[in-house]
């Protein structure tokens, strides 16, 4: 605080009172250390904090959680809250009774409960009680999402909600349902408490039911075609009878055991008549003949010199090739007819031709059989071979066997007895072979001049569509150039290894983008070659990345306005601000104002010191009140609007102590009289210039002028004014509390 003596001067009044602090104009008070002037003059009510309404108000550094600062660095706290110990700053709430019994739940508000996360108020009772996100079978919930099992249950390894009953024995073939309660599975029935016995619905037969419908036999016995019957088993398969008892057969009817004890398990046919000599008994009633010998058929008329034999013996003599034209006297042994004579190959009877039979056989006495694929011609003994179909471009000499005609070959394509013509090798794989020499062009394929190659004709495959990157190899099939592939369609199209991601692939390792992507070139780490990518493309985004067409992400330190991603604080701050990037806003110096900090609001006129007894000087100033000098612009022209309320501070003149000067911060009023913004530092530096002295000189005139005109209203004890230092509400906070008196 500034000592002033004041002879018969006026004390500034302030309303309200500025309380904790010194009335230092007329509504403006200096207050003290932590103590700030309420600017939007809302004060706090005496019901409250039982203070007055001052001015001055107390500074908290951080705002009061749930309270008012009630004393610089002390917060009060609302109705029914309370300071924490553990932050000054905070108060919480009060609750007149515990919230719950367990630590489930807090206050939330003055007495109001809430429960913690997981848990949820009891509509009985008033404790929270814990949520599961199932109901827990056979259990309670303990804990959020913990389920705490009934006697007699245990929880589920697999599922944390359910709780499945405990048999203190386990239940064989069967399910735990119930605390000691068996549930026998499917085919079981329960036999004792904890044992389940399986099911047959046939009783087993020579067995026991080991599992549902599943019989196990008793020793000897197994089964056949019963699953539930078991059948007597015997050691040795019974031949021709059945199996009774283990080990034991019974013989089937028209069999008989032959009494021999190696062989008790065959049963031999049994004949009512006698099978020798040249046959025995292989069924009941049933002879079988010897090698060499057959039944006799009785329906049969017999006939010849065997006849006596047949009447002898149920069994005939065989003759392995039959006896044409002659008799079959005992195994393969024959007797021929008249006419007929024994053949040595087969032992039958073979009729005598007189004349050879050409390309035949003597089928009868005198008789020609042509043989097959010859036919006889004019009844004669020669036979000539037949070939089918007719031999084409050649002679039958075989049958079925053509020699083809000079200049032709036997086909290997156009089936048998078919000759076809000679031509060129080439004619085989490209051209059809007309007559010997002469080939035409299969079709698919076009005949072209001949270049006088060896190759007396060329032809060469069409394909209807145009081989685009490819070459017609065959009739309607492209072979694909280099750096292209064949579709199902059966164009070639090109290959681009790199995926035409956001594109087409329109030539070999070339990409169309689709719109909204820019083609880039890359070069393959793995090839050494330019290949090309489809990237999106955006518009103004220098500062970003584009991640997708029209989509643009902002690198750090910028941001996206309408589109476009410009840098914290666009435009910069000026000489007058600094960007603070958490706001993305410049933060100005006092004194300036704007979005880049260049527009002042305060103006300084410079007067001359020996123009100041009826002026409010301030001795001291601060590095604040220096640097709004030598930064904000002048404004002389504002002159006539000083009053005894402006702040106005002694200044020093090109850092002499003993040349000073008056300086007067003005408001924005003055701004708009000023014809220009000027450098003020520039202004401070300059001592006798010519502009300079015109400006004060104009200055000190106005000055002694209003300073006449105020002296001839004021009293006669007023003419001696001393200095009287004071702070001004607009520098709160820029000058110090720490001043010496004047």
């Amino acid at each position: 605080m500034f000592m002033c003596e004041v002879q018969k001067t006026c004390e500034p009044i302030c309303e309200p009172d500025c309380g904790n602090g010194t009335c230092v104009l007329p509504n403006v008070c200096s207050c003290y250390a932590g103590y700030a002037e309420h600017q939007d003059k809302i004060y706090f009510d005496k019901a409250d904090f039982h203070q007055k309404n001052f001015g001055c108000v107390p500074v908290c550094l951080r705002s009061c959680v749930n309270g008012r600062c009630v004393a610089p660095e002390i917060c009060g706290c609302n109705n029914g809250y309370q300071l924490s110990d553990d932050d000054h700053y905070t108060c919480k709430p009060i609750c007149s009774s515990k919230c719950g019994k367990t630590a489930t739940s807090y206050c939330l508000e003055p007495d109001h409960c809430v429960c913690l996360k997981g848990w949820r108020m009891s509509q009985s009772t008033d404790e929270c009680e814990p949520i599961c996100s199932r109901d827990c079978v056979n259990g309670i919930c303990v804990s959020p999402d913990i389920c705490y099992c009934k006697e007699g249950y245990e929880l589920d390894p697999h599922d944390q909600f359910t709780c499945k009953p405990v048999c203190e024995d386990k239940c064989v073939y069967g399910k735990c349902t119930a605390p000691n309660v068996c549930t026998c599975d499917d085919g079981y029935s329960l036999a004792t408490p904890s044992i389940c016995e399986p099911i047959c619905s046939e009783g087993c037969v020579n067995g026991v039911c080991i599992a549902p419908e599943s019989c196990f036999c008793y020793p000897g016995y197994g089964f056949l075609e019963n699953k539930y019957f078991c059948e007597p088993v015997c050691e040795k398969a019974c031949l021709n009878g059945q199996c009774t008892k283990p080990d034991v057969c019974m013989c089937n009817n028209g069999f008989q055991l032959s009494g021999d004890e190696t062989e008790q398990h065959i049963c031999k046919p049994r004949c009512d008549m006698p099978c020798e000599p040249f046959g025995k008994c292989t069924a009941p009633n049933v002879c079988t003949c010897e090698e060499g010998y057959r039944l006799i058929d009785k329906t049969l008329n017999r006939t010849g010199s065997n006849e006596s034999f047949t009447e002898s013996s149920v069994c005939e003599p065989i003759c392995e090739f039959e006896c044409h034209n002659g008799f079959c006297a005992a195994p393969n042994s024959c007797i021929c007819n008249p006419g007929y004579h024994s053949s040595n190959l087969t032992g039958s009877c073979e009729p005598v031709c007189d004349a050879k039979c050409i390309n035949g056989f003597c089928a009868a006495p005198n008789s020609c059989v042509c043989h097959s694929g010859y036919q006889s011609f004019n009844l004669t003994n020669i036979c000539k071979p037949i070939c089918d179909p007719n031999c084409e471009n050649g002679v039958c000499e075989q049958p079925n066997v053509c020699s083809c005609n000079p200049g032709y070959r036997a086909s290997t394509k156009f089936g048998p007895n078919v000759c076809e013509p000679i031509c060129h090798p080439t004619c085989e794989t490209i051209g059809i072979c007309e007559a010997p020499n002469i080939c035409i062009c299969k079709p698919g394929y076009l005949t072209v001049p001949d270049n006088g190659g060896d190759i007396p004709f060329k032809c060469e495959p069409i394909c209807n569509d145009d081989c685009n990157a490819g070459n017609c190899v065959v009739p309607g099939i492209c072979a694909c150039s280099v750096g292209y592939r064949r579709i199902k369609t059966g164009e070639c199209e090109p290959i681009c290894d790199i995926k035409c991601g956001n594109g087409t692939c329109v030539a070999p390792e070339t990409c169309k983008c689709d719109n909204g992507f820019v083609l880039s070139l890359e070069l393959s780490a793995t090839k050494n070659t330019t290949e090309s990518r489809c990237l999106p493309s955006c518009e103004g985004c220098e500062n970003g990345e584009c991640e997708a067409p029209g989509e643009c992400r902002c690198h750090v330190g910028f941001a996206k306005i309408e589109g476009t991603c410009v840098q914290f604080c666009q435009g910069g701050c000026g000489a007058h601000g600094a960007c603070i990037e958490e706001r993305r806003t410049c933060k100005c110096e006092y004194g300036w104002t704007g979005p880049h900090c260049d527009q002042p609001t305060l103006c300084v006129l410079i007067l001359n010191g020996n123009y100041t007894k009826e002026l409010t000087i301030i001795e001291e100033q601060n590095t604040t009140i220096k640097h709004v000098f030598t930064n904000n612009p002048a404004c002389s022209e504002c002159v006539s609007k000083v009053t005894n309320e402006t702040l106005c501070f002694k200044m020093t003149v090109n850092d002499s102590k003993n040349v000073t000067q008056i300086g007067c911060l003005m408001n924005k009023e003055c701004l708009a009289l000023s014809s220009q913004y000027k450098d003020q530092g520039e202004i401070m530096k300059v001592t006798g210039g010519i502009v300079a002295g015109v400006l004060l000189l104009m200055a000190i005139v106005y000055l002694i002028f209003l300073i006449l005109r105020q002296r001839r209203s004021r009293q006669a004890d007023l003419d001696v004014v001393q200095t009287i230092c004071r702070h001004s509400t607009s520098m709160q906070g820029l000058i110090g509390s720490n001043t010496n008196n004047s």
